[in-house]
This record gives structure tokens, sequence and C-alpha cells, in this order.
């Protein structure tokens, strides 16, 4: 995504793709029994540390693609627009990686509950 983002992908159509991502996501760290909120929120975390690099190394062409960004938010530090795309993307991490864990956990019920019934026949 860091990459559709920053060169053809604006972030207000990016919301129609996250949910197959998590989904897909989820059911792959449930698969592989374990502690599935920690995954979840470990790699949202990750995957926003991943993505905020990306978008500030190629700030140019992701403002470019994403220009209502610098003029319609309300920035928390003003002037400062890398800073704040890394905070507000590790705030957004964070958020979509306990979402991750709840998706994770949650097909890990039933994926489990498969592979249980599966190996007692």
């Amino acid at each position: 995504m860091a990459v559709a983002t920053s060169f053809f992908l604006s972030v207000h159509s990016e919301v129609y793709v996250w949910p197959f991502i998590m989904i897909i996501t989820a059911y792959f760290i449930a698969k592989n029994r374990g502690n599935y909120f920690s995954h979840g929120i470990l790699t949202g975390l990750l995957n926003s540390i991943w993505i905020d690099i990306f978008h500030v190394i190629f700030f140019t062409s992701f403002m470019a693609l994403n220009a209502d960004m610098a003029d319609k938010w309300h920035w928390p530090l003003a002037g400062h627009i890398r800073l704040n795309l890394v905070i507000v993307g590790l705030c957004i991490g964070l958020i979509s990686g306990i979402v991750l864990g709840i998706l994770a956990w949650l097909i890990g019920l039933v994926v489990n509950k498969k592979q249980a019934a599966t190996t007692t026949e």
C-alpha cells in the first residue's frame, strides 16, 4: 500500500482496499497458531513503520497525489508535515493492529475449531 498511495492511489481510495488486506493477513496470523492479538498489533505497527518510511522518502509524489491533506487536515505540528505523517501513521498502525489482532483472534477461533475437528476424525 505504501507504493500504491505514493504513486497511483489516493489515501481516500485506500479505504476500500484495506479490509481485504486485513482479512487475508488475519487469516495467515490465525493459521499459524500463537498469540493472535499481540501478533496483530505488532504486524499493524511494523506495517505502519515501513509505510511511513516510504511516504517520507517519496514525500513529493505522495503529496502530489494527496494534495488536499496539507490543506484540509489540522496537523498537530504545523509546518512539519513529514513528522505529522509519521505520528499519524503510527497511531493508525496501532489502531489497525488492534483491529487486526481482534480479527486474527476471531478467525483463529474458526480455523482452530476446524483443525481440531479434522484431527479427531
